[in-house]
């Protein structure tokens, strides 16, 4: 008999696969980056199909099978595009979510860089957060997982930006610090090829 693993998860992408399955690609707060298959999740009724929704975060239970993962079961937690995909704010989210899926690279937890992702989310329900800058929001994020997975180091002048609430950073954050920060970000997708 196999475990079930409970964790909570952000849903980056999904892939249709084979006539009524799904992969998922989970960023798991337990075991980081997951790939896992929802057995016929397409077919009309299914009850994980309204479960699991990208870029949502969801309480999802997992079994390890050997050569994939296996969705048992899944809990919407929260839904952060709902009523607004179309919000500057919203797009970036979606960028942001398809870097972490291209940097974190296998199974291992990140939990600190998890709650950052959960507090970017909380970002697009505050409708007063919503007037920030995208640019400045995006590239802060897309700067704090590519500095949570070890691409880029924090000096004590860049530490605050890494660890301070999103919304005190963004606050912090000036046109310079930002272009900066673009600089970085772009020397070192251009360094690891990824």
């Amino acid at each position: 008999m196999h475990t079930i693993h409970h964790t909570r998860a952000v849903i980056l992408k999904s892939l249709a696969s084979r006539e009524a399955d799904k992969i998922y690609w989970l960023f798991t707060e337990d075991f980081g980056l997951v790939v896992a298959v929802a057995t016929g999740v397409r077919k009309s009724g299914a009850k994980l199909m309204s479960q699991l929704i990208d870029y949502s975060f969801v309480d999802v239970d997992l079994v390890k099978g050997r050569e994939v993962w296996r969705v048992v079961s899944a809990t919407p937690q929260y839904v952060p595009l709902e009523g607004h995909t179309t919000h500057p704010l919203a797009r970036a989210y979606v960028r942001i979510l398809a870097t972490l899926e291209r940097f974190v690279i296998d199974e291992g937890a990140h939990p600190e860089l998890f709650a950052q992702m959960y507090d970017a989310a909380e970002m697009l329900r505050q409708s007063d957060a919503r007037a920030a800058d995208p640019k400045q929001y995006d590239t802060l994020m897309i700067w704090r997982i590519l500095a949570s997975l070890g691409y880029v180091s924090t000096d004590l002048l860049e530490q605050h930006l890494h660890t301070l609430p999103l919304r005190e950073a963004l606050v912090y954050l000036d046109e310079t610090k930002t272009k900066k920060l673009i600089m970085e970000v772009n020397a070192t997708i251009k360094e690891t090829h990824l």
